[in-house]
């Protein structure tokens, strides 16, 4: 399951007007539901290692049931996500600086906003919103602009995001970004389209 998040598209009314369209990112703000116990099958013993030769903790590893959370807590994740860059499999967090571009009206209302994280010299693009009543007034492409210039300052030399909008997929193209995968029939017949755009070449 997924929320829904606005990211703005800049068609028309006709082809060429912003147009808001609806942007995936995954659930949150869900009320915490039980855990689930799932029994652990015995597993033989390692090659080369016989079963009385196993350690205790590595035993209790191996049968203790396991637990799904749904949703995950953030300290599961965090301690998943440290596991793998101890494994240089993914970069540390401290190595995935986060950023947002946010614009306002006179009163301090949020009317337009931008997120995204950098990591090995990409920018993931995660969120843009724009308030309905401030659409096709380019404010979703001045903040990817603004994004773009601050994220190759940081030695950024691609962007990719993810969305299921054709108006989304269209904003983004008039913007220089190419579909580079597609995950068909992603929610019902529509397509999850993984996009990207080089600032330059990849060697």
């Amino acid at each position: 399951m997924a929320n829904k998040i606005d990211i703005a598209s800049e068609t028309a009314n006709g082809p060429e007007a912003d147009r808001p369209e609806e942007f995936c990112a995954p659930e949150g703000g869900l009320a915490p539901q039980p855990a689930l116990t799932i029994a652990a099958a015995a597993r033989p013993a390692a090659p080369g290692r016989a079963a009385g030769q196993m350690t205790s903790d590595l035993a209790n590893a191996l049968l203790s049931p396991s637990k799904l959370h749904d949703p995950a807590p953030l300290g599961l994740w965090t301690k998943i996500h440290e596991a793998l860059a101890a494994e240089g499999e993914t970069p540390p967090l401290e190595e995935m600086p986060a950023f947002a571009l946010e614009r306002c009206d006179e009163t301090g209302a949020l009317r337009a906003a931008l997120a995204g994280e950098m990591m090995r010299e990409a920018l993931h693009l995660s969120h843009l919103w724009v308030d309905a009543r401030y659409r096709r007034h380019g404010l979703g492409g001045d903040l990817l602009a603004l994004a773009e210039a601050h994220a190759a300052g940081c030695g950024v030399r691609r962007v990719f995001l993810e969305t299921r909008s054709e108006y989304a997929r269209s904003f983004f193209e008039k913007r220089g970004y190419a579909v580079c995968g597609e995950l068909k029939n992603y929610s019902g017949a529509q397509s999850l389209y993984v996009m990207e755009k080089l600032f330059s070449p990849l060697t």
